[in-house]
């Protein structure tokens, strides 16, 4: 037997500890570690203690200084070529283009009538 002691929660147990000549993670049972209050099972509300106490967070703000070398400068990845692996014996073929989805179409018509272009294939 051995009485252990938590610091965090100040809390002593006796517990019972078995030693094996093994390289084996430790391990506390269920009981044990809820006598401690390591482990506590359930449903607990600190909403309402979390809320009161809650500064507001500007996420970008505290990233940025966080990282302040990733948002330092235009952005370009430095002392790295990409190597883009293409087979020369293949001729490029240029694709046909996509058809405005029917969702879109009415707001394509209303933007070309705006800005004077015609949706209609000019008649030759």
């Amino acid at each position: 037997m051995l009485k252990v002691t938590v610091p965090q929660t100040n809390m002593s147990e006796i517990a019972e500890f078995y030693v094996v000549p093994s390289h084996a993670a430790t391990l506390l049972g269920r009981k044990t570690s809820e006598m401690l209050e390591i482990l506590k099972i359930g449903i607990v509300n600190n909403c309402s203690t979390i809320l009161e106490n809650a500064q507001p967070v500007d996420k970008k703000a505290s990233l940025r200084a966080r990282f302040t070398k990733v948002f330092e400068g235009l952005g370009k990845l430095k002392g790295y070529q990409l190597k883009l692996h293409q087979d020369d014996s293949i001729s490029p073929v240029a694709q046909p283009l996509r058809r405005i989805p029917f969702s879109r179409r009415q707001k394509v018509d209303g933007w070309m009538v705006c800005t004077g272009q015609s949706t209609t294939p000019a008649a030759s």
